[in-house]
């Protein structure tokens, strides 16, 4: 009976190896195909973002290209085929504008015009003809109340403002080559020019 006993305690603990060693090999076997199905996975997923990384990076480079532009507003006028006001890129210049119109007229005159003359927002530009005596493009510097603009002013012309001489002319030039004047307040940042001066030129001033 003992033999017996014995006999069938070694057939357990054959059989419990056995079932031991299915469940690792089942285990591994488990592994190998999820490792196999997570390669496959990454796989599709890489192959499926080439086609698209490349066109994401172009589109966001071209919409930081330009959101870094700045545009500006000039008013062309006299002998070109469309006069008006055109929106263009800052840095463009006076011979951008024009071909923007649709070109010069047959009887503009563009002998003493500077057409490589970079443009300036809210800059005015008139193009004679042959029947006008214009020495250069004329760029207004005053408005229709014959205020003086201190961004486009002349050095003699700052000087008719009253109570400014060459020494504070000069100054308003070398202060808005640096820091262009937005509005008629900022004229007291440059030197020499304090709250009281500007109460006396506050009325014939434009930025």
């Amino acid at each position: 009976m003992k033999k017996i006993f014995q006999d069938v305690q070694k057939m357990c603990k054959e059989h419990k190896r056995k079932w031991i060693v299915i469940q690792l090999f089942l285990f591994g076997i488990g592994c190998f195909f999820i490792i196999c199905l997570s390669k496959k996975e990454a796989v599709l997923a890489s192959s499926d973002l080439l086609p698209i990384l490349p066109e994401q990076f172009f589109i966001k480079e071209k919409q930081e290209e330009i959101e870094k532009k700045t545009y500006i507003k000039v008013d062309l006028k006299g002998s070109v085929i469309n006069p008006g006001v055109y929106e263009m890129e800052e840095g463009d210049r006076i011979i951008d504008v024009i071909e923007r119109c649709g070109g010069l007229k047959e009887e503009a005159n563009t002998e003493n015009v500077n057409l490589s003359k970079k443009l300036t927002d809210e800059m005015v530009i008139k193009i004679p003809n042959r029947n006008e005596k214009e020495e250069d493009i004329k760029e207004e510097t005053k408005d229709s109340d014959g205020k003086i603009s201190l961004n486009k002013a002349l050095l003699t012309e700052l000087m008719e403002i009253p109570g400014i001489g060459e020494a504070k002319a000069k100054a308003i030039m070398e202060y808005r080559a640096l820091h262009p004047f937005e509005v008629i307040e900022d004229v007291i940042e440059v030197d020499g020019i304090g709250e009281k001066l500007f109460e006396k030129i506050k009325e014939f001033i434009i930025p």
